[in-house]
């Protein structure tokens, strides 16, 4: 279930965060992909009332549990948030759009400003635990991943 949830989350940001870098605030482009992204938040918490998604060591976590199929999928996404220094993200429902907004411009680097209303709170203490549950999968998940990077820039080097 985690899985579905996360990935829900990433796939709002993702496309927010890159209408984002396309249109200007207030764009109808951009007013749809926040819509869809407050749908993605809803989904991530299912009923709850706070949820936190944490990054370490290549991988997401959603409330201390790894995702791994997500952390691959949303490889490029991680990499943006971890240059971003983003290592958690603290979603207490209901969501403003102003903060969704917010992080999405953070992550793209379209904004340097973060989420101010507190739905949405960056890098909490408590969320960064080295704890976390890891696999013994870790090391195989973040091997497989960089060999993903790589596949990809020779591909993108050999069509430029």
């Amino acid at each position: 279930m985690s899985e579905r949830q996360v990935a829900a989350l990433l796939t709002g940001i993702r496309k927010l965060s890159r209408q984002i870098g396309l249109y200007p605030e207030g764009h109808p482009l951009t007013e749809e992909a926040i819509a869809v992204a407050l749908g993605s938040v809803g989904e991530f918490l299912e009923g709850e009332r706070e949820a936190v998604l944490t990054i370490h060591q290549d991988a997401f976590f959603r409330n201390r549990l790894v995702v791994p199929h997500a952390s691959l999928e949303f490889r490029g996404l991680l990499r943006e948030m971890e240059a971003r220094g983003v290592e958690s993200i603290t979603v207490s429902g209901p969501v403003s759009q102003d903060d969704l907004y917010d992080l999405a411009a953070f992550i793209c680097g379209a904004g340097d400003d973060i989420p101010a209303d507190g739905t949405i709170r960056l890098n909490e203490p408590m969320a960064i635990d080295p704890d976390l549950e890891v696999t013994p999968s870790t090391r195989m998940r973040a091997s497989y991943g960089a060999t993903l990077d790589a596949v990809r820039f020779v591909t993108g080097a050999m069509v430029s």
